[in-house]
């Protein structure tokens, strides 16, 4: 069995493929929670509305990953999914995980083990976003994902990356040049090896 969520969710039943248009929504605060979603392509944003009429973003989904979990556990959503790009969304039903969660012991503590693996790498990017400096952010950004190792291969593209160090693409290629100039890091395709 898979330690990743989107593939111990393809393991526990089978879901539906859905579309996204740019800009289109998925689902909306307060509507009845039925699945809960993985992203094959594309980028989904969940954001709250606040009481003085904008937006609060609560999280970027990419390519990969896996969002509103929290719907097996609550009636209604508690935030808007919106597609920031043509994307494709597995639905996975909720009512069917929650049953089979609950008759298998097993399964249920690997569904444990991908939450909690979540939260530890949602904890590390959020603290990894506090550092001011682009440059020193995608440093230790790639130290943590090469970790206890010095090269990795980045899943996604550069500009998810960028995304998820809440970068712009420009600026985060920019400091990559720059890291690469100074012999910090060298880049073969989407491998990164460290020199530090």
């Amino acid at each position: 069995m898979s330690d990743n969520l989107s593939n111990l969710l393809r393991e526990i039943c089978s879901g539906t493929p859905k579309q996204l248009t740019k800009r289109a929504a998925l689902f909306r605060k307060g509507e009845a929670t039925n699945a809960i979603y993985s992203i094959e392509q594309g980028q989904v944003r969940l954001v709250r509305p606040t009481q003085d009429g904008n937006v609060a973003v609560i999280h970027i989904g990419l390519g990969g990953e896996t969002f509103a979990e929290a719907a097996l556990f609550s009636d209604v959503y508690h935030c808007d999914a919106i597609a920031d790009e043509d994307s494709e969304i597995i639905v996975y039903d909720s009512t069917i995980i929650r049953n089979k969660l609950e008759k298998d012991s097993k399964l249920s503590m690997l569904f444990i083990q991908c939450l909690a693996k979540q939260v530890q790498q949602l904890r590390a990017i959020s603290e990894i976003r506090n550092i001011r400096s682009a440059k020193d952010r995608i440093m230790e950004y790639f130290k943590y994902l090469a970790y206890p190792h010095k090269e990795f291969v980045l899943t996604g593209s550069f500009k998810d990356c960028a995304c998820r160090l809440s970068l712009t693409h420009e600026t985060f290629y920019r400091k990559l040049a720059e890291l690469e100039k100074e012999a910090l890091v060298t880049r073969q395709g989407l491998r990164i090896i460290l020199s530090v």
